[in-house]
This record gives C-alpha cells, sequence and structure tokens, in this order.
C-alpha cells in the first residue's frame, strides 16, 4: 500500500526541475569578484542588479521548469499535450541559456 500510495506521490519531474535550476544557480550566481561592475549604454551595472536579474531570471526559468514538468505528466492525454510539453521543455532550457548570457564574458 505504501509504495503504491509514494508511485502516485513521488516527486519525479519537479525534483528534477528543482535540482537542475538549483544545480544552475550556484554554478552561474554573479559572485563579487567577478568583473560585473561595467558601463553598459553609459550606465554603471553593478554586481547588485546583475544578482537581482540573475535571480528573477532563475526564477521564471524554474516556473517555466515546473510547468514543463507539469504538462510531462499529462502528456498521455493526447497528442496535443505532448507537442505542449515539447515546447515547455525547450522554453525551459532556453530560459537557462539566457541566466548563462547574463555573464560578463557572455557564453564564451
Amino acid at each position: 500500500a505504501f509504495l503504491k500510495s509514494w508511485q502516485r506521490w513521488r516527486p519525479g519531474w519537479y525534483f528534477f526541475v528543482f535540482l537542475v535550476n538549483a544545480t544552475a544557480t550556484a554554478v552561474l550566481f554573479p559572485m563579487e569578484e567577478d568583473s560585473y561592475g561595467h558601463e553598459l549604454g553609459g550606465q554603471y551595472i553593478s554586481v547588485q542588479q546583475y544578482r537581482q536579474c540573475f535571480s528573477g531570471m532563475m526564477l521564471a526559468s524554474f516556473a517555466s521548469g515546473c510547468v514543463a514538468a507539469f504538462l510531462i505528466k499529462r502528456a498521455g492525454a493526447s497528442a496535443h499535450v505532448r507537442s505542449a510539453s515539447g515546447y515547455a521543455i525547450i522554453n525551459w532550457f532556453q530560459s537557462m541559456l539566457a541566466c548563462r548570457s547574463l555573464s560578463p564574458d557572455g557564453l564564451g
């Protein structure tokens, strides 16, 4: 009985999304010693502003991943749901890539 109820409530995709986002946040989070403070279009961008932008983008990425996980769990419903879950996964990975592009050296 326990295993049957665990199969229904196990974290699965949601845990995977949390794990990937937590790892990406820990690896990519802007540090003080990084050279983030520079002029951008005549305006100085501080490390704190980069951190706020990065945190907002990672939160949006996590929400996108949760939507993808929700759709994946229901992917057996129809072809439309399978297609939507595929697009949601692509959207999640694109949001992770956008967070990576915030680094001072871009994607290099």
